[in-house]
Protein backbone atom coordinates (compact mmCIF):
# COMPACT_ATOMS: atom_id res chain seq x y z
CA UNK A 1 0.00 0.00 0.00
CA UNK A 2 1.75 2.73 -1.21
CA UNK A 3 1.73 6.08 0.68
CA UNK A 4 0.34 9.31 -0.64
CA UNK A 5 3.07 11.42 0.17
CA UNK A 6 6.40 9.67 0.49
CA UNK A 7 9.66 11.18 1.19
CA UNK A 8 12.50 10.81 -1.53
CA UNK A 9 15.41 8.44 -0.61
CA UNK A 10 18.61 10.16 -1.65
CA UNK A 11 20.52 8.30 0.00
CA UNK A 12 20.41 4.64 -1.41
CA UNK A 13 22.77 5.32 -3.98
CA UNK A 14 25.47 6.21 -1.75
CA UNK A 15 25.09 3.19 0.54
CA UNK A 16 24.10 0.43 -1.37
CA UNK A 17 26.24 -2.22 0.17
CA UNK A 18 25.43 -1.67 3.05
CA UNK A 19 20.96 -1.53 2.78
CA UNK A 20 21.28 -4.87 1.37
CA UNK A 21 22.59 -6.51 4.96
CA UNK A 22 20.65 -7.71 7.61
CA UNK A 23 19.94 -5.13 10.28
CA UNK A 24 20.69 -6.38 13.68
CA UNK A 25 17.61 -5.69 14.91
CA UNK A 26 16.52 -8.55 12.51
CA UNK A 27 18.90 -11.13 13.40
CA UNK A 28 18.39 -10.86 17.10
CA UNK A 29 14.71 -11.39 16.56
CA UNK A 30 15.53 -14.10 14.08
CA UNK A 31 17.79 -15.61 16.83
CA UNK A 32 14.75 -15.22 19.16
CA UNK A 33 12.27 -17.13 16.86
CA UNK A 34 14.33 -20.26 16.28
CA UNK A 35 15.18 -20.38 19.41
CA UNK A 36 11.34 -19.90 20.43
CA UNK A 37 10.61 -22.34 18.13
CA UNK A 38 12.53 -25.11 19.15
CA UNK A 39 11.86 -24.44 22.79
CA UNK A 40 8.32 -24.78 22.00
CA UNK A 41 9.05 -27.81 19.80
CA UNK A 42 10.06 -29.97 22.86
CA UNK A 43 7.03 -29.58 24.56
CA UNK A 44 4.42 -29.80 21.85
CA UNK A 45 4.35 -28.30 18.25
CA UNK A 46 1.39 -25.99 18.37
CA UNK A 47 0.10 -23.39 17.05
CA UNK A 48 2.97 -20.57 18.66
CA UNK A 49 5.27 -23.00 17.09
CA UNK A 50 3.35 -21.96 13.32
CA UNK A 51 3.39 -18.13 14.64
CA UNK A 52 7.18 -18.06 15.37
CA UNK A 53 8.16 -20.07 12.20
CA UNK A 54 6.05 -17.47 9.99
CA UNK A 55 8.37 -14.50 11.97
CA UNK A 56 11.03 -16.35 10.91
CA UNK A 57 10.69 -16.48 7.79
CA UNK A 58 9.23 -12.78 7.65
CA UNK A 59 12.83 -11.73 8.86
CA UNK A 60 14.67 -13.78 6.42
CA UNK A 61 12.44 -12.90 2.95
CA UNK A 62 11.72 -9.31 4.16
CA UNK A 63 15.05 -8.54 5.91
CA UNK A 64 12.97 -5.47 7.96
CA UNK A 65 15.15 -2.06 9.04
CA UNK A 66 11.99 -0.18 10.25
CA UNK A 67 9.34 -0.73 11.82
CA UNK A 68 7.11 -3.75 10.70
CA UNK A 69 3.03 -3.61 12.20
CA UNK A 70 2.96 -7.26 10.58
CA UNK A 71 5.43 -8.62 13.37
CA UNK A 72 3.97 -6.60 15.99
CA UNK A 73 0.79 -7.52 15.85
CA UNK A 74 1.89 -11.21 15.29
CA UNK A 75 3.85 -11.05 18.21
CA UNK A 76 1.27 -9.70 20.56
CA UNK A 77 -1.02 -12.31 19.37
CA UNK A 78 1.53 -14.40 20.20
CA UNK A 79 2.42 -13.32 23.74
CA UNK A 80 -1.65 -13.69 24.52
CA UNK A 81 -1.81 -16.76 22.83
CA UNK A 82 0.89 -18.04 25.30
CA UNK A 83 -0.47 -16.53 28.38
CA UNK A 84 -3.64 -18.40 27.40
CA UNK A 85 -2.16 -21.66 27.34
CA UNK A 86 -0.20 -21.22 30.22
CA UNK A 87 -3.47 -20.08 31.96
CA UNK A 88 -5.08 -23.12 31.45
CA UNK A 89 -2.37 -25.45 32.02
CA UNK A 90 -1.07 -23.77 35.40
CA UNK A 91 -2.79 -24.16 38.38
CA UNK A 92 0.02 -22.04 39.75
CA UNK A 93 1.33 -24.99 42.91
CA UNK A 94 3.03 -27.34 40.85
CA UNK A 95 6.51 -26.06 38.72
CA UNK A 96 7.86 -28.29 36.00
CA UNK A 97 9.97 -28.60 33.31
CA UNK A 98 6.96 -27.59 30.71
CA UNK A 99 6.20 -24.73 33.00
CA UNK A 100 9.79 -23.21 32.92
CA UNK A 101 9.72 -23.72 29.02
CA UNK A 102 6.54 -21.81 28.72
CA UNK A 103 7.90 -18.85 31.19
CA UNK A 104 10.90 -18.54 28.97
CA UNK A 105 9.02 -18.12 25.31
CA UNK A 106 6.85 -15.57 27.15
CA UNK A 107 9.96 -13.61 28.28
CA UNK A 108 11.57 -14.47 24.61
CA UNK A 109 8.53 -13.01 23.08
CA UNK A 110 8.03 -9.82 25.52
CA UNK A 111 12.05 -9.10 24.34
CA UNK A 112 11.18 -9.40 20.99
CA UNK A 113 8.25 -7.06 21.00
CA UNK A 114 10.54 -4.60 22.64
CA UNK A 115 13.00 -4.98 20.15
CA UNK A 116 9.99 -3.88 17.46
CA UNK A 117 8.40 -1.31 19.19
CA UNK A 118 12.21 0.01 19.06
CA UNK A 119 12.35 -0.15 15.37
CA UNK A 120 12.17 3.25 13.65
CA UNK A 121 9.12 4.30 11.45
CA UNK A 122 11.39 6.01 8.97
CA UNK A 123 14.01 4.05 6.47
CA UNK A 124 17.24 5.19 8.60
CA UNK A 125 18.66 5.32 4.82
CA UNK A 126 17.44 9.05 4.57
CA UNK A 127 18.86 11.41 5.80
CA UNK A 128 17.98 12.98 9.32
CA UNK A 129 18.92 16.85 8.67
CA UNK A 130 16.50 19.66 9.58
CA UNK A 131 14.53 17.33 12.00
CA UNK A 132 14.50 17.56 15.83
CA UNK A 133 15.37 14.75 17.63
CA UNK A 134 12.72 13.51 20.05
CA UNK A 135 12.94 14.95 23.56
CA UNK A 136 15.21 17.94 23.01
CA UNK A 137 13.77 21.45 23.23
CA UNK A 138 11.27 22.47 20.64
CA UNK A 139 11.56 25.12 17.94
CA UNK A 140 10.33 26.29 14.95
CA UNK A 141 13.54 25.69 12.76
CA UNK A 142 13.15 22.03 12.65
CA UNK A 143 10.90 19.61 11.67
CA UNK A 144 8.64 18.08 14.15
CA UNK A 145 10.03 14.97 15.73
CA UNK A 146 7.01 12.81 14.18
CA UNK A 147 9.34 12.38 11.02
CA UNK A 148 11.59 10.45 12.99
CA UNK A 149 9.73 8.25 15.48
CA UNK A 150 9.91 4.53 16.89
CA UNK A 151 7.42 2.92 17.11
CA UNK A 152 7.31 2.99 20.61
CA UNK A 153 7.48 6.57 20.80
CA UNK A 154 4.92 7.19 18.61
CA UNK A 155 2.33 5.08 20.47
CA UNK A 156 2.90 6.14 23.29
CA UNK A 157 2.93 10.02 22.26
CA UNK A 158 5.53 10.40 24.20
CA UNK A 159 8.04 12.53 21.81
CA UNK A 160 5.12 15.37 22.86
CA UNK A 161 6.53 15.78 26.84
CA UNK A 162 9.59 18.53 25.66
CA UNK A 163 6.82 20.62 24.27
CA UNK A 164 4.27 19.88 27.39
CA UNK A 165 6.77 20.68 29.89
CA UNK A 166 7.85 24.56 28.12
CA UNK A 167 4.11 25.12 28.25
CA UNK A 168 3.90 24.29 32.26
CA UNK A 169 6.59 26.81 32.23
CA UNK A 170 5.48 29.54 30.13
CA UNK A 171 3.09 30.39 27.36
CA UNK A 172 3.80 28.42 23.85
CA UNK A 173 4.94 30.97 21.47
CA UNK A 174 5.05 30.71 17.70
CA UNK A 175 8.65 30.00 17.80
CA UNK A 176 8.42 27.44 20.33
CA UNK A 177 6.35 25.29 18.09
CA UNK A 178 7.83 22.93 15.52
CA UNK A 179 7.68 23.34 11.46
CA UNK A 180 5.15 20.78 10.05
CA UNK A 181 6.12 17.11 9.18
CA UNK A 182 7.50 16.02 5.61
CA UNK A 183 3.76 14.78 4.87
CA UNK A 184 2.09 17.83 6.02
CA UNK A 185 3.30 20.57 4.28
CA UNK A 186 1.25 22.11 1.68
CA UNK A 187 3.88 22.10 -0.74
CA UNK A 188 4.35 18.14 -1.15
CA UNK A 189 0.50 18.12 -0.95
CA UNK A 190 -0.20 20.42 -3.43
CA UNK A 191 2.19 18.61 -5.89
CA UNK A 192 0.63 15.08 -4.93
CA UNK A 193 -2.96 16.30 -5.30
CA UNK A 194 -2.67 18.47 -8.59
CA UNK A 195 -1.84 14.61 -10.38
CA UNK A 196 -5.08 13.03 -9.44
CA UNK A 197 -8.01 13.59 -11.59
CA UNK A 198 -11.40 14.23 -10.74
CA UNK A 199 -14.01 16.08 -8.92
CA UNK A 200 -12.61 17.49 -6.16
CA UNK A 201 -14.21 14.96 -3.83
CA UNK A 202 -13.23 12.36 -5.51
CA UNK A 203 -9.52 13.62 -5.38
CA UNK A 204 -10.01 13.96 -1.78
CA UNK A 205 -11.04 10.43 -1.25
CA UNK A 206 -8.29 9.28 -3.21
CA UNK A 207 -6.22 11.09 -1.26
CA UNK A 208 -7.14 10.28 1.87
CA UNK A 209 -8.80 7.35 1.87
CA UNK A 210 -5.96 4.98 3.84
CA UNK A 211 -6.98 8.07 6.93
CA UNK A 212 -10.51 6.91 6.42
CA UNK A 213 -10.19 3.00 6.41
CA UNK A 214 -7.97 3.27 9.22
CA UNK A 215 -10.42 5.31 11.02
CA UNK A 216 -13.17 2.88 10.38
CA UNK A 217 -11.33 -0.16 11.21
CA UNK A 218 -10.36 1.87 14.85
CA UNK A 219 -13.69 3.17 15.30
CA UNK A 220 -15.26 -0.68 14.90
CA UNK A 221 -12.46 -1.82 17.31
CA UNK A 222 -13.11 0.80 19.82
CA UNK A 223 -16.68 0.10 19.63
CA UNK A 224 -16.80 -3.44 19.86
CA UNK A 225 -14.68 -2.95 23.33
CA UNK A 226 -16.62 -0.76 24.64
CA UNK A 227 -19.54 -3.03 24.23
CA UNK A 228 -17.85 -6.02 25.62
CA UNK A 229 -17.25 -4.16 28.44
CA UNK A 230 -20.62 -4.56 30.29
CA UNK A 231 -20.36 -8.27 29.50
CA UNK A 232 -16.79 -9.20 30.48
CA UNK A 233 -17.77 -7.63 33.53
CA UNK A 234 -20.56 -9.58 34.02
CA UNK A 235 -18.55 -12.57 34.22
CA UNK A 236 -16.21 -10.63 36.58
CA UNK A 237 -18.55 -10.95 39.15
CA UNK A 238 -20.20 -14.13 38.83
CA UNK A 239 -16.43 -15.19 38.95
CA UNK A 240 -16.14 -13.56 41.89
CA UNK A 241 -19.30 -14.99 43.42
CA UNK A 242 -17.37 -18.57 43.57
CA UNK A 243 -14.08 -16.86 44.60
CA UNK A 244 -13.63 -19.09 47.55
CA UNK A 245 -14.00 -22.35 45.35
CA UNK A 246 -11.69 -21.10 42.28
CA UNK A 247 -9.69 -17.98 41.56
CA UNK A 248 -8.37 -18.76 38.10
CA UNK A 249 -11.28 -17.88 36.19
CA UNK A 250 -11.54 -14.20 38.26
CA UNK A 251 -8.22 -13.62 37.73
CA UNK A 252 -8.40 -14.80 33.86
CA UNK A 253 -11.39 -12.45 33.12
CA UNK A 254 -10.20 -9.27 35.03
CA UNK A 255 -6.85 -9.78 32.52
CA UNK A 256 -9.55 -9.68 29.94
CA UNK A 257 -10.97 -6.38 31.09
CA UNK A 258 -7.69 -4.89 31.47
CA UNK A 259 -6.83 -5.64 27.90
CA UNK A 260 -9.50 -5.07 26.17
CA UNK A 261 -9.30 -1.14 28.19
CA UNK A 262 -5.93 -1.01 27.01
CA UNK A 263 -6.44 -2.09 23.38
CA UNK A 264 -9.66 0.87 22.99
CA UNK A 265 -7.16 3.13 24.80
CA UNK A 266 -4.60 2.78 22.18
CA UNK A 267 -7.54 2.86 19.27
CA UNK A 268 -8.28 6.12 20.68
CA UNK A 269 -4.79 7.55 20.34
CA UNK A 270 -4.25 6.40 16.96
CA UNK A 271 -8.01 7.61 15.98
CA UNK A 272 -6.74 11.07 17.31
CA UNK A 273 -3.43 10.78 15.39
CA UNK A 274 -4.96 9.83 11.99
CA UNK A 275 -8.00 12.32 12.40
CA UNK A 276 -5.69 14.50 12.64
CA UNK A 277 -3.61 13.91 9.74
CA UNK A 278 -6.53 13.38 7.81
CA UNK A 279 -8.00 17.01 9.07
CA UNK A 280 -4.60 18.60 7.98
CA UNK A 281 -3.97 17.06 4.85
CA UNK A 282 -7.37 17.66 2.97
CA UNK A 283 -7.33 20.95 4.58
CA UNK A 284 -4.16 22.05 2.82
CA UNK A 285 -5.43 20.37 -0.14
CA UNK A 286 -7.99 22.32 -1.31
CA UNK A 287 -6.27 25.78 0.27
CA UNK A 288 -3.84 25.15 -2.00
CA UNK A 289 -6.12 24.27 -4.69
CA UNK A 290 -8.46 27.36 -4.33
CA UNK A 291 -5.19 29.28 -4.51
CA UNK A 292 -4.05 28.00 -8.15
CA UNK A 293 -7.59 28.63 -9.22
CA UNK A 294 -7.48 32.15 -8.36
CA UNK A 295 -4.74 32.53 -9.45
CA UNK A 296 -5.10 31.15 -12.59
CA UNK A 297 -8.91 33.16 -13.20
CA UNK A 298 -6.56 36.27 -12.55
CA UNK A 299 -4.17 35.75 -15.36
CA UNK A 300 -6.84 34.91 -17.31
CA UNK A 301 -8.48 38.09 -16.65
CA UNK A 302 -5.83 40.63 -17.01
CA UNK A 303 -4.97 39.00 -20.59
CA UNK A 304 -8.67 39.36 -21.48
CA UNK A 305 -8.39 42.77 -20.13
CA UNK A 306 -5.11 43.56 -22.15
CA UNK A 307 -6.94 42.38 -25.12
CA UNK A 308 -9.81 44.58 -24.70
CA UNK A 309 -7.92 47.52 -24.43
CA UNK A 310 -5.37 46.37 -27.44
CA UNK A 311 -8.88 45.93 -29.97
CA UNK A 312 -10.31 49.32 -28.89
CA UNK A 313 -7.05 51.40 -29.54
CA UNK A 314 -6.75 49.73 -33.31
CA UNK A 315 -10.45 50.18 -33.81
CA UNK A 316 -9.87 53.91 -32.84
CA UNK A 317 -7.46 54.24 -35.77
CA UNK A 318 -9.41 53.05 -37.84
CA UNK A 319 -12.14 55.27 -37.26
CA UNK A 320 -9.46 58.18 -37.55
CA UNK A 321 -8.05 56.69 -40.61
CA UNK A 322 -11.94 57.14 -42.28
CA UNK A 323 -11.35 60.92 -41.73
CA UNK A 324 -7.46 60.93 -43.64
CA UNK A 325 -7.13 63.21 -46.53
CA UNK A 326 -7.45 61.07 -50.00
CA UNK A 327 -4.90 60.52 -52.46
CA UNK A 328 -5.69 64.06 -54.33
CA UNK A 329 -5.00 66.42 -51.01
CA UNK A 330 -8.69 66.37 -49.65
CA UNK A 331 -10.92 64.41 -47.29
CA UNK A 332 -14.38 62.59 -48.64
CA UNK A 333 -16.40 64.61 -47.08
CA UNK A 334 -14.68 67.82 -48.72
CA UNK A 335 -14.87 65.90 -52.08
CA UNK A 336 -18.23 65.59 -51.86
CA UNK A 337 -19.42 69.12 -50.98
CA UNK A 338 -16.73 70.10 -53.95
CA UNK A 339 -19.28 68.19 -56.04
CA UNK A 340 -16.99 65.23 -56.65
CA UNK A 341 -19.62 62.86 -56.84
CA UNK A 342 -18.09 59.84 -57.97
CA UNK A 343 -20.12 56.46 -57.93
CA UNK A 344 -17.78 54.09 -56.73
CA UNK A 345 -16.63 56.24 -53.70
CA UNK A 346 -20.29 56.71 -53.13
CA UNK A 347 -20.83 52.94 -53.06
CA UNK A 348 -17.44 52.66 -50.95
CA UNK A 349 -18.55 55.04 -48.37
CA UNK A 350 -21.76 53.88 -48.06
CA UNK A 351 -20.63 50.30 -47.37
CA UNK A 352 -18.14 51.92 -44.98
CA UNK A 353 -20.34 53.63 -43.29
CA UNK A 354 -22.40 50.28 -42.82
CA UNK A 355 -20.03 48.10 -41.64
CA UNK A 356 -18.38 50.76 -39.42
CA UNK A 357 -20.17 49.76 -35.99
CA UNK A 358 -19.96 46.09 -36.65
CA UNK A 359 -15.84 46.72 -37.10
CA UNK A 360 -15.05 49.07 -34.51
CA UNK A 361 -14.57 47.33 -31.58
CA UNK A 362 -13.83 43.52 -31.79
CA UNK A 363 -15.93 42.67 -28.58
CA UNK A 364 -15.01 39.87 -26.37
CA UNK A 365 -16.87 36.67 -25.39
CA UNK A 366 -18.88 37.86 -22.05
CA UNK A 367 -17.66 36.64 -18.93
CA UNK A 368 -19.94 34.64 -16.89
CA UNK A 369 -19.74 33.48 -13.32
CA UNK A 370 -17.51 30.24 -14.00
CA UNK A 371 -14.51 31.64 -15.83
CA UNK A 372 -14.77 35.26 -13.80
CA UNK A 373 -12.05 36.02 -11.01
CA UNK A 374 -13.33 35.58 -7.66
CA UNK A 375 -13.27 37.98 -5.39
CA UNK A 376 -11.67 38.17 -2.04
CA UNK A 377 -14.63 37.77 -0.13
CA UNK A 378 -15.75 34.84 -2.05
CA UNK A 379 -12.56 33.40 -1.58
CA UNK A 380 -12.67 33.80 2.48
CA UNK A 381 -15.57 32.19 2.52
CA UNK A 382 -14.97 29.51 0.90
CA UNK A 383 -11.86 29.20 2.99
CA UNK A 384 -13.23 29.94 6.25
CA UNK A 385 -16.79 27.25 5.71
CA UNK A 386 -16.46 24.82 2.93
CA UNK A 387 -12.68 24.23 3.24
CA UNK A 388 -13.16 23.75 7.05
CA UNK A 389 -16.21 21.92 6.85
CA UNK A 390 -14.90 19.49 4.08
CA UNK A 391 -11.91 18.84 5.77
CA UNK A 392 -13.55 17.48 9.00
CA UNK A 393 -12.50 13.70 8.29
CA UNK A 394 -11.65 13.62 12.13
CA UNK A 395 -15.05 12.50 12.57
CA UNK A 396 -15.15 10.36 9.57
CA UNK A 397 -15.42 7.23 12.10
CA UNK A 398 -18.23 8.91 13.59
CA UNK A 399 -20.27 9.01 10.50
CA UNK A 400 -19.25 5.20 9.77
CA UNK A 401 -20.05 3.85 13.19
Amino acid sequence: MRPFIEESKADDEVQPQKNQRLPWVAILLLILAITGFVLQALVIIQSPSILLAVAAFYLILFRPRTASIFLFVLYTALFVLQVALLASRWDFKIFNAAVAIYLVNIGITLISIVAVVNLPLRDPALPREGISPAFTPPTSDLRTPEDDLTLWQWMSVSWMSSLISVGKKRQLNEEDVWFLGYEFQHRQLHDAFRELHGTVVRRLLRANWHDLAILTILALLELAANYSAPILLQQLLKAIGNLRYETKPAITWALSILVVRLVAAQSDVFSLWYGRRAYERSRGEMITMLFEKTLNRKIVATIEDKEQKENETSSGEETDTDNTPNANGTSETQGLLNGQNNKADEKQTFLSKVLKPFRRIKRPAPMTEDNAPASMGKILNLMRGDVYEVSGFYTFEEIAC
